[in-house]
């Protein structure tokens, strides 16, 4: 089931998606990942709505396995004998991960206490192995962690494990080559070169011969069953006979028959030799000036190029690919990050010795990048068995329906309006949901014709949105709040800005008055009464002023019902509820006592039922009034309320309420209790 899903879901996207590839020399070589740094999943399509909208404008995305990312970039990339396992470091953090083709996902991961140069594996699986690391250090691994520290005596630049009698083999930076013996479980005798420094060895997989690639440009040849030197070939001199220049021997590798090595200078230049010969059959060049990191052979038995083999040689800029019987330039990957390592996987899984198998099409490249990026070229080779769902492709289907990835920005037909575009006149754009899928390059051409100012603008917005956040990041003194008259405040931060030409968020508002004066907006026994007469008179505007009018109105009859619901209480002791100064009590008798000023007390006056509803209140409050009145008083006003009541009547209109008859007295006693002159308004 897990292969049959997989299988279609990597069809279906390689082959509609918009996925990557270069041509060079005739050759298509598909980039199945992209350049963000974001973990990417080869078998399994994520529905979140980030990763779709991710999809619609960069293209599909691939990776190998899941997970295959490191914080920084990935140094080095293995693959373990078996074909199971893929073994990846990385740096800052220094860290190690172990990938499982079967699960195509990642498997464990490990920190490493020094950056990692190389990698050998012990067993053909992942339970056993030994990291190379910078300061001198061998670390050890087994498959429940870290197993054993051993420092070399030098610093190392290369590292092998020879299994026919267990030898771990380290190349440094002095002649000899140090031994480790597995099962001694110490160092052996080394073996002693006639170079300065020995920069790569490698192992014959045919025979178990020994070749070191020195620093002066020669290999050295070694037999491990007499530790003695067999051979040599000097480089240097052999390709100065071809018209290539090198000093020292960078990469080195062993072809599957035995017999046949490529190696490489710190020139660029690659040569392929027969062990039985000093000349080289063919030469060729990077031409880039920069040291050959690796050499690979690979061999195919299916795939486009049937029993053919290749050569792989990467430097810094570029992994080029060369045939392997007429040395001729097959075909080129030339990433623009920098390359550290790369790994061509095998063909299938061997579970059994021998482990040899043909190499598949399908590369690992570790480059100065988070991501390992994977490319696929299918007319070298098919991919490995483990990944089913790419065999499903031919190289026509990918040729014939792989296409170019774009830019794509979605957008709604008024959006194409506005920039002047019809899509019944685009070929590159499509239907999508309720607008249009548009190559971006078009969209941004055609804003740009429309507003040309559009980058001027965004980048007076940019810079603006920076300096305010400067602003925010300032250390500045907190400004202290206003308690009272806000908008008095309001006022005069208003007229300190416009005659200092500041910005009135800048000003502080007790910034304004003078310190003796700064209580008129703490205190609140300064606070301004709108409604007061002197208030009035100061502001005659207020006549005009229709809201004003009504909650003066309001509050009057307010304090009117106060007044003849309720009388003032004397009481013997008052507190002091404002007072800011926590002052302590002073007795009465004491001539410097300060009066303090606290909540004036009142009782219900008699007959009153402040419970009862409004209508209610309002006639008890005109029958104590009008009981206080003298007789004569009494009948003319009952006769006046009649007359109205007849007026009213014969105009057909509703007839005062109650509470409005209220507000036409004031009655206000003298000491007597009598009524005085002044009755009505």
């Amino acid at each position: 089931v897990h292969g049959t899903l997989s299988e279609c879901l990597f069809f279906s996207l390689l082959c509609s998606s918009n996925m990557r590839y270069t041509y060079v020399n005739g050759v298509k070589v598909f980039n199945l990942s992209s350049d963000r740094k974001k973990k990417t999943n080869l078998f399994i399509w994520r529905n979140s709505k980030d990763e779709d909208k991710s999809r619609k404008r960069h293209g599909s995305e691939f990776e190998v396995v899941t997970g295959l990312t490191f914080c920084n970039s990935p140094q080095t990339i293995n693959q373990s004998p078996d074909g199971s396992y893929i073994f990846a470091t990385g740096n800052y953090p220094p860290l190690l991960h172990c990938y499982d083709t079967q699960d195509l996902s990642l498997k464990f991961s490990r920190g490493m206490n020094e950056h990692t140069l190389r990698l050998a594996s012990l067993t053909p699986d992942f339970r056993k192995f030994v990291t190379l690391q910078t300061n001198r250090w061998l670390e050890f691994h087994q498959q429940s962690g870290r197993h054993h520290l051993l420092r070399v005596p030098r610093e190392g630049r290369d590292l092998v494990y020879q299994t026919s009698n267990c030898d771990v083999l380290v190349a440094n930076s002095s002649p000899d080559v140090h031994r480790v013996n597995m099962e001694l479980g110490s160092f052996v005798v080394p073996y002693t070169t006639n170079a300065l420094a020995v920069n790569v060895v490698r192992v014959n997989p045919v025979n178990d011969l020994l070749a070191f690639g020195c620093e002066n440009g020669v290999v050295e040849c070694w037999d491990p069953r007499t530790a003695s030197r067999v051979g040599k070939l000097n480089v240097v001199t052999s390709l100065s006979h071809t018209g290539h220049s090198a000093s020292e021997v960078t990469a080195f590798s062993f072809d599957t028959d035995g017999m046949t090595m490529a190696v490489g200078t710190d020139s660029g230049a690659i040569a392929l030799y027969d062990l039985r010969k000093n000349t080289p059959l063919c030469v060729n060049n990077h031409y880039y000036d920069n040291p050959i990191l690796k050499i690979d052979f690979s061999k195919s038995l299916d795939g486009g190029a049937l029993n053919q083999s290749f050569i792989f040689s990467a430097c810094k800029r570029s992994l080029k690919v060369w045939n392997r019987v007429d040395c001729t330039f097959f075909t080129a990957i030339e990433p623009t990050e920098a390359i550290n390592d790369f790994c061509v996987l095998k063909g299938q899984n061997n579970l059994m010795p021998p482990y040899h198998c043909s190499s598949s099409g399908l590369i690992l490249m570790a480059l100065e990048t988070c991501n390992v990026r994977p490319y696929y070229i299918p007319e070298i080779a098919g991919p490995p068995s483990w990944c089913q769902a790419l065999q499903s492709c031919t190289p026509q289907q990918l040729q014939e329906k792989v296409v170019k990835a774009e830019s794509r920005t979605f957008v709604t037909a008024e959006e194409l309006k506005e920039v002047g575009l019809d899509p019944k006149f685009l070929t590159r754009i499509t239907p999508h949901l309720h607008g249009f899928m548009i190559d971006t390059t078009i969209y941004k051409r055609a804003r740009a014709v429309i507003n040309p100012t559009e980058f001027e603008q965004w980048d007076a917005q940019r810079k603006a949105a920076k300096r305010a956040k400067r602003v925010e990041e300032r250390i500045s003194v907190p400004k202290q709040g206003v308690a009272v008259n806000s908008e008095l405040a309001s006022d005069l931060v208003k007229e300190s800005a416009t005659v200092s030409k500041r910005k009135a968020e800048e000003i502080d508002p007790l910034s304004t008055v003078d310190a003796r004066f700064d209580k008129v907006f703490k205190d609140k026994r300064f606070q301004i009464d709108k409604f007061s007469e002197e208030y009035f008179r100061v502001h005659p505007e207020l006549r005009e002023d229709a809201e004003w009018q009504q909650q003066y109105k309001a509050r009057q009859q307010h304090q009117l019902d106060v007044k003849d619901q309720f009388e003032a209480v004397d009481s013997e002791e008052e507190v002091d509820f404002l007072a800011i100064d926590k002052k302590p009590k002073r007795k009465k008798e004491d001539p410097e006592a300060v009066p303090l000023h606290g909540p004036k007390m009142y009782e219900v006056k008699e007959g009153q039922n402040v419970f009862a509803p409004s209508t209610e209140r309002s006639k008890a409050i005109r029958s104590s009034k009008e009981s206080k009145l003298i007789l004569g008083k009494r009948l003319q006003l009952q006769e006046e309320r009649l007359g109205e009541q007849r007026h009213l009547a014969k105009q057909n209109k509703p007839l005062p309420s109650t509470q409005a008859d209220t507000k036409d007295f004031k009655v206000v006693g003298n000491a007597k209790g009598r009524p005085s002159k002044r009755h009505k308004h």
